[in-house]
């Protein structure tokens, strides 16, 4: 689960460093990277995944073993992109991996922090 959110954040990365603002503003998640993309919560019971948005338009879940573990929302700022990548404010009951996983983001790609903004 950490390893795929770090490799989200770097794909989303290049992708915005590849294409541009105006090329990536209508990508979708499933357009940028391989990890599963589903279009809807239920699709990604159990699993991990991110479901299949527009991330400038609505942002972006990301699961690990069904849970929503962090968040990805992405504004245009002048000639910047601000990626806010935000961790799941409380513990995650019912899924020890997603919990191990929502405090080893915390705590490794947030420093500690709630959320933490990226300009790409």
């Amino acid at each position: 689960c950490v390893h795929e959110a770090g490799q989200l954040l770097s794909e989303i990365s290049a992708q915005y460093t590849k294409e541009g603002y105006a090329s990536f503003v209508g990508m979708k998640i499933k357009d940028m990277t391989n990890i599963l993309s589903a279009a809807d919560a239920g699709a990604l019971a159990g699993k991990n995944g991110v479901l299949n948005t527009a991330l400038v338009e609505t942002g972006a879940d990301y699961y690990c073993d069904g849970k929503v573990v962090i968040t990805f929302d992405g504004v245009q700022a002048g000639a910047d992109y601000n990626l806010t990548v935000t961790v799941a404010a409380a513990a995650i009951a019912g899924s020890p991996a997603a919990e191990q996983a929502r405090q080893t983001i915390k705590k490794d790609m947030l420093s500690d922090a709630a959320n933490k903004v990226y300009s790409l």
